[in-house]
């Protein structure tokens, strides 16, 4: 099994595969959190905060990943989809649902090694 090298120990090619598991989760459940039929269930969350974590959380992630290039289209995802919900009574449902969905789909391009 192949090894990724960073600053403070190594990724082996299973714990990328748990890591991309788990951020598709996490980018999947930003659109559960907005979505018009479920949000109803997500009251107590702030969404500009959980968006805000999610891209502060990647920004690290790619630093220890060594910025796999497939990376950037899920930051550029992930950040229009903020954008478009900060416009406010701009707000397109379909829009910011679509980047989602695109940002959760390019994490599966991300390398396992």
């Amino acid at each position: 099994m192949e090894t990724i090298h960073y600053t403070y120990g190594d990724f082996v090619g299973l714990q990328i595969k748990e890591i991309k598991e788990k951020m598709r989760k996490q980018i999947f459940f930003l659109l559960r959190i907005v979505d018009p039929e479920t949000s109803k269930n997500y009251k107590g969350i702030d969404v500009t905060a959980a968006i805000e974590n999610v891209l502060r959380t990647y920004g690290s992630l790619n630093d220890l990943l060594g910025y796999p290039e497939e990376f950037v289209h899920v930051m550029v995802m992930l950040n229009a989809a903020f954008s478009e919900y900060q416009k406010g009574a701009e707000f397109n449902y379909k829009v910011y649902r679509k980047l989602i969905l695109d940002a959760g789909h390019a994490v599966l391009a991300i390398k396992e090694v």
